[in-house]
């Protein structure tokens, strides 16, 4: 079972969990158990949630340039143009 959520994408993991949500009031299960099972997908939706945003947080990081991506110089003390034309 922990093999085929590892293997699911952010995007599915979140539709099969609004599923669950949909149908559970309708399944007969106790009340404990309901609190409890909705209780879980909620820590896995604010999970999920916040990976969400914090990978698009860092692609647009990524995407400016401006923070995460370092640029390199050498400064060389030998002419890169001939001068002497």
């Amino acid at each position: 079972m922990c093999g085929i959520l590892v293997a699911m994408t952010k995007g599915t993991l979140v539709f099969l969990l609004g599923l669950v949500t949909i149908v559970l009031p309708a399944l007969g299960v106790p009340l404990f158990w309901k609190q409890i099972l909705f209780g879980v997908m909620g820590i896995i939706l604010v999970g999920i949630g916040y990976s969400i945003r914090r990978s698009q947080y860092l692609a647009t990081l990524e995407y400016d340039g401006s923070v995460r991506s370092a640029e390199t110089f050498v400064e060389t003390t030998e002419p890169l143009f001939d001068t002497t034309r």
